[in-house]
């Protein structure tokens, strides 16, 4: 995607594809929105392309348990 010069991925569906996919879209200039992956590693990288809209793993049954 980015050799044909995608700029912007929502996705991927699961950690393991999008945490080393964002370290292509950084080097690229390219941003990552993830809709499901939940690992928190993803965001821990630091990267600034690298959004999630999902909780962490860490944080699915706090949330609920608190709400």
């Amino acid at each position: 995607m980015v050799s044909d010069g995608v700029v912007f991925v929502v996705g991927h569906a699961c950690s393991d594809a999008s945490t080393p996919a964002s370290k292509v879209y950084e080097a690229a200039g390219g941003l990552q929105i993830s809709p499901s992956s939940t690992n928190p590693a993803l965001t821990e990288q630091g990267r600034a392309n690298v959004f999630r809209v999902i909780g962490r793993d860490d944080m699915q049954g706090v949330a609920p348990a608190t709400t």
